[in-house]
């Protein structure tokens, strides 16, 4: 189960080598919403030594790695990220007490 949260979180593979198709279904999974913001500021600083102020080469190599993750045209923010991640996991809180308290009684 490891192995595939972590494919589909594109922990193993960056998201730019992937076709535009899959990376955009990815995208709107939870895993790799979580992941995004823990690549961003565990990378933020080693990124923009690396692009030296160009900020278009910056952009290209935030998209590549998954730093930043774009659902068909909207880009996904930090606060939207975090917002989708507690609908995520209210929705699914709701859920299993529902499904505790039935079987319970």
């Amino acid at each position: 189960m490891g192995t595939v949260v972590g494919f589909l979180a594109a922990a193993y593979v960056p998201m730019g080598v992937l076709p535009d198709g899959v990376a955009t279904v990815m995208s709107a999974l939870p895993f790799a919403v979580a992941a995004m913001l823990f690549r961003e500021p565990l990378t933020g600083g080693a990124l923009s030594e690396l692009a030296r102020g160009n900020s278009e080469a910056l952009g290209a190599v935030e998209s590549f790695s998954g730093l930043t993750l774009s659902v068909g045209e909207w880009t996904l923010t930090t606060p939207a990220a975090v917002l989708m991640l507690v609908t995520v996991a209210a929705v699914f809180t709701v859920a299993s007490l529902v499904r505790i308290r039935d079987r319970v009684r």
